[in-house]
């Protein structure tokens, strides 16, 4: 569209590039202006995108990661005490009770390193799809397409962090059920007893948070639709109203 525009009428038009550094007020005329411009947009544009690519393949990741290891972790509980060798059957527990120990260490740092991130995240997702819903009825049809893509990929990208969020809290839900779902009954007391404690012990839930207040979660998902509907539906009547 740049290209046309420029080839065309000599000139292009802002609000036709989309990203935008030292946003223009008016249109830019000159080929020595408008493409090393857009040039530079480009390269700035690529930067963002690549960044955001990396941050959310990396959150993604560790979000889902740690969800799997906590499942592995039920099923190692489940079957440590699958021996006949009570010795064998301590060092099981003890073998998995460190591992949720770590896991928990990890989550916690994981959890301050990401939670400021996804907060800012969040709030920008929200902004941005109320405005982009709000502006739609002015946009052309192509633009219109855009800007319907747009909303559509930060519902599915907030979606995807908060599943897996979910995901990964609820298999840490299990975990203490998974521990007394070994089979301890016909055990040693001092099994038993490990068996006891481990299953007291365990039952915190890992949650990641999106600053302080917001859980990543599903929850916290369909809370994020309603406020930026209702966003949305306040900029309307506001205007509507001032007219």
């Amino acid at each position: 569209m740049v290209a046309i525009q420029m080839e065309s009428k000599g000139e292009i038009d802002p609000t036709y590039i989309t990203f935008f550094w030292l946003w223009p007020t008016e249109p830019l005329k000159g080929k020595l202006i408008v493409y090393p411009y857009v040039t530079l947009q480009w390269f700035y544009a690529f930067g963002g995108v690549c960044y955001l690519m990396a941050f959310n393949t990396t959150c993604g990741s560790v979000v889902i990661g740690l969800g799997g290891q906590l499942e592995v972790l039920c099923e190692m509980f489940r079957r440590a005490l699958d021996t006949d060798v009570k010795e064998e059957q301590e060092r099981n527990l003890i073998r998995c009770y460190k591992r949720y120990i770590d896991l928990q260490d990890t989550h916690n740092t994981l959890d301050a390193i990401m939670s400021p991130v996804l907060f800012m995240y969040l709030l920008v997702a929200s902004i941005n799809m109320g405005m982009i819903l709000y502006s739609l009825p002015t946009l052309e049809k192509s633009s219109m397409y855009t800007s319907m893509i747009l909303v559509s990929s930060l519902v599915v990208e907030a979606f995807y962090f908060f599943w897996h969020g979910h995901e990964a809290m609820y298999q840490s839900e299990i975990v203490s059920a998974a521990v007394y779902g070994c089979d301890w009954v016909d055990k040693s007391p001092h099994i038993r007893r490990l068996v006891y404690v481990m299953s007291a012990t365990t039952n915190r839930v890992l949650v990641f948070h999106a600053g302080p207040f917001n859980e990543v979660t599903v929850i916290t998902f369909i809370s994020i639709v309603k406020v930026t509907y209702s966003f949305y539906k306040l900029m309307t009547t506001t205007v509507t109203h001032g007219s």
